[in-house]
């Protein structure tokens, strides 16, 4: 089931929205990309962890410096278990 919506969005979110054939698909993902990530965040928190802004910058820099190793050419099996970890995350987190 859809519905219509009619929204107000500032200029700069309506210009990036001109630039997407179906602008109503792409809100749709970003949207539910923020309910995987509030979804995840909640199932953390009720393990008893707190979500901070600062947590989730670490997170991000561990994240990154883990897939830049990843990437080296030399280090194969280590990308293999990052996008493993990864999938298992957006699992986890999706379900």
């Amino acid at each position: 089931m859809t519905r219509r919506l009619t929204i107000t969005v500032p200029d700069d979110v309506a210009e990036r929205l001109d630039r997407e054939d179906n602008a109503s698909a792409y809100i749709t993902s970003q949207v539910r990309a923020g309910l995987r990530s509030e979804a995840a965040s909640a199932m953390v928190e009720s393990h008893g962890y707190v979500v901070t802004d600062e947590g989730r910058v670490r997170a991000r820099a561990a994240l990154r410096k883990a897939q830049e190793r990843a990437e080296s050419p030399d280090n194969v099996q280590r990308r293999a278990q990052v996008f493993a970890a990864v999938d298992v995350a957006i699992q986890t987190a999706s379900g």
